[in-house]
C-alpha cells in the first residue's frame, strides 16, 4: 500500500492549465475545502478532463 500523493487541482492561468498542490482542509457530500499557496478566492480551476492535461496545455474557458 502506497501513500496517495498530494492532493492537486489544476489552475487556469493565462489561459493555460497548471497543476496547484492543495491541501484539503474540509469535505461535504457537495463540496470540498482547499487551501494552496498561490491560491486564491475566485480563480478559476478545472473541473472536468483533469486526466487529458499536461502542465502549460491551453484551456479555453467555457462559459454558458
Amino acid at each position: 500500500h502506497h501513500a496517495d500523493p498530494d492532493p492537486q487541482i489544476w489552475q487556469i492561468v493565462d489561459q493555460q492549465a497548471y497543476p496547484q498542490t492543495v491541501a484539503v482542509v474540509g469535505v461535504t457530500p457537495i463540496s470540498a475545502q482547499i487551501q494552496g499557496q498561490d491560491l486564491k478566492t475566485g480563480d478559476r480551476v478545472i473541473a472536468l478532463g483533469t486526466h487529458l492535461l499536461v502542465p502549460g496545455i491551453p484551456v479555453k474557458e467555457y462559459t454558458q
